[in-house]
């Protein structure tokens, strides 16, 4: 593994941070990015985990992702993984990851996703996504695709 395989990039803007994924995500590397994912957590507002360049996630990565998701509630930052590559995804499906995780296939797709409208369920202020307020009324695709703005109106 080359030295610039291991190094992670970030840009930040607003409250919102990318935080770019180095080609492989394992022993090697995995540590790295769970403590600048935790480190940017703590401070920033929605951390944007861009998978774009990944190509191999082993357990290790799959810990990385749990750890900076667990810093990330803690912290009340909101937390996305962009773009994963099919491989990747793949083995996010199998350890159901993408249910704990919220998954964006672009960077545009998880900034429009992300647009929260705050509601309570339980007795608990939690912030709902799009999808989530797509379900809490039971209204078909079709309709929510059409009617965004529409949802977004409704009283909660």
């Amino acid at each position: 593994m080359t030295e610039g395989a291991t190094q992670t990039a970030a840009d930040s803007v607003a409250g919102i941070t990318v935080l770019r994924a180095p080609q492989e995500l394992d022993l090697a590397t995995a540590d790295s990015l769970a403590a600048r994912g935790c480190a940017i957590a703590v401070h920033a507002g929605l951390l944007l985990l861009d998978l774009t360049s990944l190509s191999f996630c082993d357990a290790r990565g799959l810990s990385a992702f749990v750890r900076i998701a667990n810093q990330a509630d803690r912290a009340g930052c909101r937390l996305a993984l962009i773009a994963p590559q099919p491989p990747v995804a793949k083995v996010l499906r199998i350890c159901r990851l993408d249910q704990r995780l919220l998954v964006f296939a672009t960077t545009d797709h998880a900034l429009a996703g992300l647009t929260a409208v705050p509601y309570r369920r339980d007795g608990c202020d939690l912030i709902a996504t799009l999808a989530d307020l797509r379900d809490r009324w039971a209204i078909s695709d079709a309709d929510f695709q059409r009617g965004k703005e529409k949802i977004l109106s409704q009283p909660t």
